[in-house]
């Protein structure tokens, strides 16, 4: 298995609340493994469109939610694909006024303020170490831009959350 590079998002005010967190576990619960959920965090498995594999940990602490995942590749990425595209959504329905204040991938920490001026160049952030992107157009949402949003019911087709430079 290959670690990818680890997600830290922390939020602005309102700090997420339990119901928040209870909210995203439950709708979460459909792609966790067995005896894989807890009081502020689950494991999720993803299968992806080529047979990859790959798991997702979420931890949710305060204003913070962290992701750890593995795949069968750097892009086997369909467990954080389906933790991201199920947090957009419940954000997008039920907290709008949740957003994300800044975001760790791996070795890079970008606060909001240079958000926008990466989804006006390439769209990504990549960690220095591992050569990794995240692609920050997909869950644009998350950082008040709207406009910017992909959305798509297709869950792991309309985000490729990692994919490897070249």
């Amino acid at each position: 298995a290959v670690l990818h590079p680890v997600v830290e998002l922390v939020f602005l005010k309102p700090n997420p609340q339990r119901m928040f967190i209870s909210e995203l576990i439950v709708r979460l619960r459909y792609y966790s493994m067995t005896d894989g959920v807890w009081r502020h965090g689950t494991v999720l498995n993803g299968d992806g469109e080529y047979g990859e594999k790959s798991t997702c940990i979420f931890f949710a602490d305060c204003n913070r939610i962290e992701l750890h995942s593995c795949g069968t590749s750097i892009q086997s990425t369909s467990a954080r694909s389906v933790f991201f595209n199920v947090l957009v959504n419940l954000i997008s329905e039920k907290y709008p006024s949740l957003f994300v204040k800044s975001i760790r991938f791996g070795s890079r920490y970008c606060e909001s303020s240079e958000i926008e001026s990466i989804f006006n160049t390439s769209g990504y952030i990549c960690d220095d170490n591992s050569g990794a992107r995240l692609w920050l157009r997909s869950i644009s949402r998350l950082f008040a831009i709207k406009e910017m949003a992909t959305e798509s019911p297709q869950v792991g087709k309309w985000m490729r959350a990692i994919v490897k430079t070249a």
